[in-house]
């Protein structure tokens, strides 16, 4: 009797499928992937395999239909064609994860992969949508190896990531009245959708600009597409970090687009979205620097005008009004304080207004100390320098102290653009103090010019400034903060060419060409093509001092007293003519820093 007559007989391709079951459980480590086999009803899936990581199911899944063969022969790139229904193709891909058809050589005991949508691709390439065949012939040219084993495992990483941040935005959507217009996923597989994006910008985009943080909003922006409208406030913080980062067409699309919907946001709002246009359209040439001045003026003049827009051109009036220099310097320091107190919480109104304030005395300390300084040149000897000598020393350690409280305000709110800024106007002044006594000591009565090397102390401080602006120079150009990058780049120039090094002064020329070009600052050409002419700080005060004495030296000439100009001037002498140096300012106004 033939027992085998009443059972089920076995087939050799269930005996293929059974061997490379068996060969893809040794090839996918337990330690990544957990390997289930489709028993119940199996429509199409023959393995579900879930990934693991650091020891944990993720619930991140791919699925495998398996084929094997024993019989096709491979062509000469050693791939091999090998049927697959399209109905079973298409159930993969409604697997909504990454699926794969798995191929079993048994002849040559190779196991090839395909994924299910470049198989798909492959067919539209051959067949229109409507008239897709029953089945299609697959050419498997891709070896199982390890690396492409790692490479399954990532997509299928990635897919399951991207589909746990979707499935709250589409829930989210599902509960919105008018439902959300469009999501994005980028490069790091998040998710985000326009109307979330916005409302974020509008809650806490002051923060991000406050903490200069102007990529982040940029990247928001970005992502906010498709957007068929957006807030004003959206418009008008997008906007504002386009511009600091000198992509000024973009700044004014999204600043014209706020400013057409300005009863949307608040008064001191909409000031700065006029004021950021006009800055926008300026540095691109389109209006001058006239049509500005008058545009912000009136902006300034509105009483809602923000404590930005107000400090910044507080100077400017002050200067236009008249008055001594300490009453102008007295009454921006009462307007700071002001400001400061109506925005205590705030330090950039702080650093702004201190900074400003300490770039106004320190101006004024040096027009004061040339015009102490005019009455001694030419004499070897003279008791009224050692006195100016003696005053400057305290005015400039004063400034020098108040320049390092307000940059270690800055480090403890963490604004690095200020902290930047102010490390610039620290190596500014070093800068100032080293081109004045050098015109003081180098001027000659023989040629009435000033000539001659830098002495070797002013040069070892300004070559440590050069360390600070390297730092700084890097800091912009990380923070992309072109207009900063710009004046950064300026002021190093000016800074080389005092020193005398030519060739770091052509390369400095070239970057700022460069950075005209490409961001299109027509505006700042005028003052580059001066930078070349010679038209540096320095240069030009040397040209004021030898042009000043040369007037001094004239009229005493004319009053037959020239013989007495370059005599020493002793003590006794001195005390004659009563003569001691002139300063506005006894001291520099108190910064209140809070601990």
């Amino acid at each position: 009797m033939n027992l085998n007559a009443s059972l089920p007989a076995s087939s050799s391709q269930e005996n293929l499928e059974t061997i490379c079951k068996n060969k893809l459980a040794l090839r996918f480590s337990p330690e990544l992937f957990e390997l289930r086999y489709e028993n119940l009803r199996d429509k199409g899936i023959d393995l579900t395999v879930e990934i693991k990581q650091n020891g944990y199911y993720t619930n991140f899944r791919f699925a495998v239909q398996l084929k094997a063969t024993a019989s096709v022969t491979p062509g000469k790139d050693g791939s091999l064609s090998f049927p697959v229904e399209i109905s079973n193709l298409n159930y993969l891909l409604n697997f909504g994860m990454p699926a794969f058809y798995i191929l079993y050589d048994h002849t040559a005991d190779r196991i090839y992969i395909e994924r299910a949508e470049d198989v798909y691709r492959s067919v539209l390439q051959k067949y229109s949508p409507d008239q897709l065949p029953k089945t299609y012939t697959v050419n498997f040219t891709q070896l199982l190896t390890d690396e492409m084993i790692d490479e399954v495992y990532r997509q299928t990483f990635e897919a399951g990531t991207i589909m746990k941040k979707l499935g709250p935005q589409l829930y989210f959507s599902s509960r919105q009245k008018d439902g959300i217009k469009g999501f994005v996923i980028d490069d790091e597989q998040d998710v985000y959708n326009v109307e979330q994006n916005i409302e974020f910008i509008e809650q806490v985009g002051w923060v991000l600009v406050n903490r200069r943080e102007f990529d982040r909003i940029i990247e928001i922006e970005q992502r906010t597409h498709p957007r068929t409208k957006a807030s004003a406030g959206f418009n008008m913080i997008c906007g504002m970090a386009y511009y600091q980062k000198g992509q000024l067409f973009k700044a004014i699309e999204l600043l014209k687009q706020a400013q057409s919907e300005k009863d949307m946001i608040t008064a001191d709002n909409r000031g700065l979205v006029d004021y950021f246009l006009l800055h926008s359209r300026y540095l691109l040439g389109m209006i001058d620097l006239d049509a500005l001045r008058s545009a912000v003026a009136k902006i300034v003049a509105d009483d809602n005008a923000g404590s930005f827009i107000k400090l910044d051109n507080s100077h400017h009036q002050l200067m236009a009004t008249g008055g001594t220099p300490e009453e102008m310097i007295s009454e921006f320091y009462k307007h700071c304080l002001e400001l400061i107190a109506q925005e205590e919480h705030n330090p950039i109104t702080r650093i702004m207004g201190y900074s400003k304030l300490l770039g106004m005395e320190g101006d004024l300390l040096l027009h004061e100390l040339t015009n102490n300084y005019m009455l001694t040149l030419g004499r070897k000897q003279d008791v009224l320098r050692e006195a100016i000598n003696r005053d400057w020393a305290v005015f400039d350690r004063q400034l020098q102290v108040q320049y390092k409280d307000l940059t270690g305000f800055a480090f403890k709110a963490q604004d690095f653009s200020a902290i930047n800024n102010l490390m610039m106007h620290q190596v500014q002044w070093d800068y100032k103090k080293a081109f004045h006594f050098h015109a003081f000591q180098n001027w000659s009565p023989e040629t009435f010019k000033v000539s001659g090397p830098i002495s070797a102390a002013a040069r070892r401080r300004l070559e440590n400034g050069l360390v600070v602006m390297d730092k700084v120079e890097e800091a912009y150009e990380r923070l992309m903060s072109i207009e900063n990058l710009y004046a950064c780049l300026s002021f190093k120039y000016q800074l080389l060419d005092f020193m005398g090094e030519a060739e770091k002064v052509a390369a400095i020329a070239a970057q700022l060409a460069k950075l005209i070009d490409t961001y299109e600052l027509n505006a700042l050409r005028k003052g580059y093509a001066d930078l070349l002419a010679g038209n540096t700080e320095h240069r030009l005060f040397f040209d004021r001092v030898a042009a000043k004495m040369t007037n001094i030296y004239e009229v005493a000439k004319g009053a037959d007293i020239d013989q007495y100009m370059f005599e020493d001037v002793t003590e006794e002498r001195n005390r004659l003519f009563k003569r001691a140096p002139q300063w506005s300012l006894q001291k520099l106004f108190p910064l209140e820093i809070p601990e």
